[in-house]
């Protein structure tokens, strides 16, 4: 993110409300930008930048997670439904192991 886009002086106070998700293997950004109507700050290959108001702001990777500055959970939610409408599967199988030995973690 450049500098100067998310100004201090905005912040009326220091706390913020940080909550990610982990919401699919991968998100398409083409199709989340077209089907959100947020303010765009900055967009590369990887993450796409968004404004929601003076103090929240999300932030939507390619890799599957979404990032929210001071969201409320109605909005979060909206946006976690958007984000699963624009997943792709890369093909990486999160859950099963199929083919594979099971990790010791795993299986607690």
């Amino acid at each position: 993110i450049k500098r100067g886009l998310w100004p201090a002086a905005d912040l009326k106070s220091s706390a913020m409300e940080l909550m990610a998700y982990s919401v699919a293997e991968a998100i398409g950004l083409t199709d989340f930008a077209a089907a959100s109507n947020l303010q765009l700050l900055a967009r590369s290959k990887q993450e796409l930048f968004y404004r929601l108001n003076k103090q929240g702001w999300v932030s939507v990777y390619a890799f599957g997670a979404i990032v929210f500055c001071n969201v409320d959970g109605s909005e979060r939610d909206r946006l976690i439904a958007l984000a699963r409408q624009c997943a792709r599967d890369t093909g990486i199988q999160a859950h099963g192991f199929k083919g594979m030995k099971q990790p010791d973690c795993a299986r607690r």
